[in-house]
């Protein structure tokens, strides 16, 4: 199975507090000022305009665009904060109890036709809770945008590199007129919320990781040339090494979504690819570069199971075709996969621009 999901996610600071005095909030004040910050932001008029800039965008693409809403996501689609609570918190209240706090907004569900085919768009804004819980340090917003296409009644019809990379360049857009206005919603929702002031940071240092889940054999081939046989892509596009032809064509198809996913920013070579297995049952072929014109950090390629047989993972039952996009959701290794890397990608700029 190729392309069941394309996710591409993007991240930029929006700024902490530039007094150095203020202590940071802990404990039961942190997670109560949290909430009411991701609640006030979720009834703004600026988060209304983001997300009215993103449908504006996909009409632009496809006229008959339009939102869909229903039952089921209208039960459990709210705004809410998750934490990630210390291993060896030293004291209940201490400021460190908390590795992480997430505020995820309301996401939003749209349809649409692009290269040929109905997507169904997942988009949501989350941001985390750092510029209450640690002076200096720089909040995240992100922008997720999922897209699930649909081969309608030909099951065998599968979308190509080329057609995945298009929905990629369409969440660009989408991205660069629907972040502003998301800065602008949380630093109203601080200041309204705490007493902690946003500080004027250019959101041009943007985080990019763009994913689409690939199970096809040449793929496979590919990961275990790169993983277990530890030959580098040079050896991999070389012609004549024996046992390496599925594997050449898995690399061809990864050059193809890299390249026009990032318009030819990042090259498929021995110093942009790597594996990462940090995740029990998934694995990802990921080209990363820092410094494009941009963004500070990209990351792109494929992610797939790992460790299930035959690595392939089942199509949900023709009985439960309508369940189908919740069921690629929930078993998507990109979808997985890019959420981890946004956190280790996170980390790592902040580091980089000694906003840590």
């Amino acid at each position: 199975m190729s392309n069941e999901l394309v996710i591409n996610r993007f991240g930029a600071f929006a700024g902490g507090s530039p007094d150095t005095n203020h202590p940071g909030l802990r404990g039961e004040d942190l997670v109560l000022a949290f909430r009411k910050q991701t609640e006030r932001m979720d009834q703004s008029l600026a988060f209304q305009k983001a997300n009215d800039a993103i449908l504006d965008v996909v009409r632009s693409f496809d006229k008959t665009a339009h939102e869909v809403v229903s039952d089921s996501d209208a039960d459990d689609n709210e705004a809410y904060i998750l934490g990630m609570v210390s291993k060896n918190p030293t004291d209940s209240d201490a400021t460190d109890r908390f590795v992480a706090l997430v505020g995820l907004l309301p996401f939003k569900m749209l349809r649409c036709r692009l290269e040929d085919w109905t997507w169904s768009v997942r988009t949501r804004a989350s941001m985390t809770a750092c510029a209450l819980q640690r002076v200096g340090r720089a909040t995240k917003l992100w922008w997720s945008f999922e897209g699930i296409p649909d081969s309608g009644e030909d099951t065998k019809r599968s979308l190509s590199e080329a057609q995945a990379a298009a929905f990629v360049t369409m969440t660009e857009e989408m991205e660069k007129v629907a972040m502003p206005h998301l800065r602008d919603a949380y630093c109203c929702a601080l200041k309204e919320s705490s007493d902690v002031k946003c500080k004027d940071m250019d959101l041009g240092e943007r985080i990019r990781i763009s994913l689409t889940d690939n199970d096809t054999r040449p793929v496979a081939e590919l990961l275990d040339a790169l993983y277990f046989r530890r030959s580098a892509p040079s050896q991999i596009k070389a012609e004549g090494v024996p046992g390496l032809s599925h594997a050449r064509e898995g690399l061809d198809q990864l050059e193809r979504f890299v390249g026009d996913a990032t318009h030819h920013q990042v090259a498929v070579n021995n110093e942009t690819v790597r594996i990462d297995h940090e995740i029990p049952g998934v694995k990802g072929i990921l080209c990363r570069r820092e410094g494009t014109a941009r963004d500070a950090t990209l990351v792109v390629g494929f992610a797939r199971r790992a460790g299930m047989g035959s690595g392939f993972i089942t199509r949900p039952e023709p009985w439960l075709a309508k369940k189908r996009e919740d069921y690629i959701r929930t078993m998507s290794p990109a979808r997985q996969l890019s959420a981890r890397l946004a956190n280790t990608e996170a980390q790592a700029l902040e580091k980089r621009l000694e906003l840590a």
